[in-house]
């Protein structure tokens, strides 16, 4: 059985990858958000009406592949002819080529949702090029929440908080109980809570 703390990743933290299907007979991949709860399967959420959903409902099988920058993912979304495919060795699915590692996974259970699936799958086969690290949001939001907090002398408190706070929303999205998580609050905690929420007494 594969363990996908090979592949560095932790338990619960969303990672940024493509999921590959084939749609109308051709090979697609479609940047998604997911995240292991037990490092055997996989998890993420797709919308209802997305074509890669419909592509791993009728397959129930697919490819995860993990970029090795956001360069792969702004292909896929903008340039998707650019990307070069080679079919997956044990399941019935495509995998771009040049990736720093694949999943090949089935369907193990599905959930739908008003707007979105929640889709589990199998790790049935993994592949790598050798030592990566899994794109995840938390280290360039807290860049970001270190660069607004250098300043804090000349942007207003409130909207400081604000943009902080989205940040560390975020972050706790996808990476969770992460030293990410506690630097960010650690900038929060010293501002002054905003104006609306003061004691009234």
């Amino acid at each position: 059985m594969a363990d996908l703390r090979s592949l560095g990743i932790e338990r619960g933290w969303i990672y940024e990858t493509l999921v590959s299907t084939y749609r109308a007979g051709g090979p697609h991949a479609t940047p998604i958000g997911v995240w292991s709860p037990d490092f055997s399967t996989v998890e993420m959420e797709i919308y209802n009406d997305s074509k890669t959903l419909d592509g791993i409902m009728a397959a129930k099988e697919f490819t995860i592949g993990f970029p090795r920058g956001v360069e792969e993912i702004h292909a896929a979304l903008l340039h998707p002819d650019s990307l070069k495919f080679t079919p997956a060795r044990s399941v019935d699915a495509p995998e771009p080529a040049g990736l720093c590692a694949v999943l090949e996974v089935r369907v193990v259970a599905t959930t739908p949702g008003p707007r979105r699936t929640l889709v589990a799958a199998a790790v049935v086969d993994l592949r790598t090029d050798g030592p990566f690290r899994p794109l995840n949001r938390a280290a360039p939001l807290l860049l970001e929440a270190l660069v607004l907090h250098t300043r804090a002398a000349v942007v207003d408190r409130e909207t400081l908080r604000r943009q902080l706070l989205e940040y560390a929303r975020v972050i706790t999205k996808v990476a969770p109980g992460s030293r990410y998580e506690a630097a960010v609050r650690e900038l929060i905690e010293p501002l002054p809570p905003p104006r609306d929420s003061a004691s009234r007494d």
